[in-house]
């Protein structure tokens, strides 16, 4: 799923499969949006200011900030920036760093230091535009309309063109961002894909949804959950999810929740997403199943309380995708089961 945002602060959600948009909120008004980028524990970070115009034609921009922007709309807390300072592109690293473009001639990059609170120039890129920034299996990405598809160094900020410049006036992408399968997509009124082999923008889908100035994918950089569990004793349906992102030489914190108290339970690993009917509203959700059981007894005694975290090692160098699901022994269900939604996992390195 993507978060997108207008410049006039609607937010929309947007199922990157299907290009189907829903819209989520409305920011609060008076306010010109201009960015947006979800940092890996899922927060939403947008850049505004406000604008007056006087006869069609922009005479102050004023109070230029980055605002955390919850999904009810809240815009706390706030970063104030210096004028000039509000950036076209804004992204973050899974890691937590920062970098934003500046819509100067030529655009400039900074970087933001969210500790402190400053923005630190990194200097003038050597292209005349620039869009948007993406960041992805550990490598900048950067989308210019005029010139296309980079690969970014930020620290000497070297650009490595991808591919060819688009076709003028064929393709005009405001945000680029990679989903948690991989791929690179770009857009503003229409969805594209971004091949970063050639460099070419190839549109997906086309917008049914107001032209978006900024977006990223919702939620977590480095999971996210599909599928729906089936409900329990007390009509609990255990849910897993993951606490934070890990990379190679930490571990992933793994939690079932919602689970009955005392109850046995197994989570399941495999690499493919699938959907297998089980009967009695459950689903089975893995493909490629691994051999691999990760178990033990959810905490508590009641129904709904159970709780279960389970810490995975990963060694230095481990990257990579899986999936997993869990099933708990439930002799109050149906089925004598009950299972758990699906999770798609990733190490980004």
């Amino acid at each position: 799923m993507i978060r997108g945002i207008s410049v006039s602060g609607e937010v929309w959600s947007i199922d990157s499969a299907n290009g189907f948009g829903t819209l989520e909120l409305l920011a609060p008004r008076g306010w010109e949006y201009v960015g947006l980028a979800t940092n890996a524990r899922g927060e939403s970070w947008a850049a505004r200011q406000r604008v007056v115009r006087v006869g069609g034609q922009v005479v102050l921009e004023l109070d230029p900030e980055l605002v955390r922007l919850g999904r009810d709309g809240e815009n706390e807390p706030r970063w104030p920036l210096a004028e000039g300072e509000l950036p076209r592109g804004l992204a973050f690293a899974r890691d937590g760093l920062c970098l934003g473009l500046l819509p100067t001639q030529p655009p400039e990059l900074v970087r933001y230091d969210f500790a402190s609170r400053q923005v630190l120039p990194l200097g003038p890129l050597a292209l005349n535009s620039a869009e948007d920034l993406a960041w992805s299996e550990g490598r900048w990405f950067l989308w210019s309309n005029e010139s296309g598809l980079f690969e970014l160094d930020p620290w000497t900020r070297a650009l490595t063109s991808l591919g060819p410049p688009p076709e003028p006036g064929s393709v005009d992408l405001r945000f680029l961002l990679e989903l948690p399968s991989g791929r690179l997509v770009g857009g503003g009124r229409d969805l594209y894909d971004i091949d970063v082999i050639s460099g070419l923008a190839n549109q997906q889908a086309p917008g049914a949804w107001p032209e978006l100035v900024g977006a990223d994918r919702e939620g977590p950089h480095c999971w996210y959950s599909y599928g729906t569990g089936c409900a329990g004793q007390g009509g609990f349906t255990p849910t897993l999810a993951l606490a934070g992102c890990a990379a190679g030489g930490g571990s992933l914190l793994v939690q079932l929740h919602d689970a009955p108290g005392g109850a046995p339970l197994v989570i399941l690993l495999g690499f493919e997403e699938t959907r297998v009917p089980l009967g009695n509203g459950c689903d089975f959700y893995l493909e490629s199943v691994l051999p691999t059981l990760l178990g033990g007894f959810a905490s508590g005694e009641n129904p709904g309380e159970g709780r279960l975290d389970i810490a995975i090692p990963l060694l230095h160098g481990t990257r990579g995708f899986c999936n997993a699901q869990a099933f708990v022994l439930d002799p109050s269900a149906p089925s004598f089961f009950t299972t758990s939604n699906a999770i798609s996992l990733r190490v980004p390195y």
